[in-house]
């Protein structure tokens, strides 16, 4: 996959992918419905979200006039949707778990802007955590109790044995200090992201006031790390040039002289993603080649429908400190000795 998998991150907003069809074929029949349900399981989240919409197909209205009204989108039956957890023999361990219905504009969640009504911009929403180790089952019912779709997932573990101790190793005078990196990916992970992060704090002087600020920078180091399945241990080491990260750095931030900066600490990030959502983006990847304006391939996991049931993890290593070589780097090397930092 040639897609960084921190695009995954980005399907979490619930963005609809709808392929275009050739013109000289008729498929569109009477008015016919097809739930398109998107829902991303984070075991390390107290809150879980399901996007339940439906695709449409009219002979007698242009697609963008329906897309424009909220009635082509939204089922009018008051959905029920449950989630039950499974063990590895398939004993009924979390069952019943209740999503509500919300509005995203009103939980910071709002649409964006195109084709699509943007109003109302509807959620289900689940206020719960949930178990790694077990599988959950998700069931979607019309309000007479018919079914209307199901899946199922597993979930994907937070990530554990992280070791980044070359990073002791940067200083002014060995830039090309190679770091590296290592960790087991969570149970059911198949792909991991790293992510640097970079904090530190500011002082700035406005009027004979100093005003303070935290803030951090995000620096991908790695896409698309293969997980083994058997020991979780990620198959290959990757490694960094230390010159990469005082050159993010030197390329983030501006030079100002009423700014004095003091570093605060680096955290690492890992993501990782299920097989279910491996799927998806590779099938969504191989539309974007030459052939794409031909016959295109749906991949789903959505019964008598269309969409994803997935899972993904973020695990965050915090607390991680350079030695005082590297600060004095920071400080005074020939990236980054015009951004202010004291120490």
């Amino acid at each position: 996959m040639k897609k960084n998998i921190l695009f995954f991150s980005a399907i979490a907003s619930l963005i609809f992918i709808f392929s275009a069809c050739k013109n000289d074929f008729n498929i569109a029949a009477d008015w016919k419905e097809i739930p398109v349900v998107y829902g991303l399981l984070d075991a390390d989240s107290s809150v879980q979200y399901i996007k339940v919409e439906k695709a449409f197909l009219d002979q007698h209205l242009a697609a963008l006039q329906m897309a424009a009204n909220p009635d082509s989108m939204y089922y009018h039956d008051a959905l029920k949707i449950t989630i039950d957890g499974f063990d590895t023999y398939g004993n009924l361990k979390d069952p019943n778990k209740k999503f509500t219905l919300v509005d995203g504009d009103t939980i910071g969640l709002p649409r964006q802007s195109g084709i699509f009504a943007k109003s109302p911009n509807l959620f289900f929403r689940l206020k719960s955590k949930l178990n790694e180790n077990y599988s959950y089952n998700l069931t979607i019912k019309k309000s007479n109790g018919a079914i209307l779709t199901t899946s199922t997932t597993s979930l994907v573990g937070r990530a554990t044995n992280f070791n980044s101790a070359a990073l002791s190793l940067i200083t002014n005078k060995n830039y090309n200090s190679k770091v590296s990196v290592s960790f087991k990916g969570g149970v059911n992970s198949v792909f991991c992201d790293v992510t640097l992060r970079f904090k530190y704090m500011d002082d700035t002087l406005k009027n004979s006031m100093h005003y303070t600020g935290h803030h951090f920078l995000d620096m991908p180091l790695f896409s698309n790390l293969a997980v083994n399945n058997l020991t979780q241990a990620i198959e290959s080491k990757p490694y960094f040039d230390a010159r990469s990260l005082y050159e993010y750095v030197a390329d983030e931030l501006t030079p100002n002289s009423s700014i004095l900066r003091t570093f605060e600490g680096i955290d690492f990030l890992v993501f990782g993603v299920n097989q279910n959502l491996v799927d998806y983006v590779a099938v969504q990847n191989a539309q974007a080649g030459i052939t794409s304006g031909t016959a295109q391939l749906q991949y789903s996991n959505i019964a008598n429908g269309l969409g994803i049931f997935a899972s993904r993890s973020t695990t965050l290593f915090s607390g991680i400190n350079i030695s005082p070589t590297s600060l004095d780097s920071l400080k005074k090397g020939r990236y980054t000795y015009n951004l202010g930092f004291d120490h």
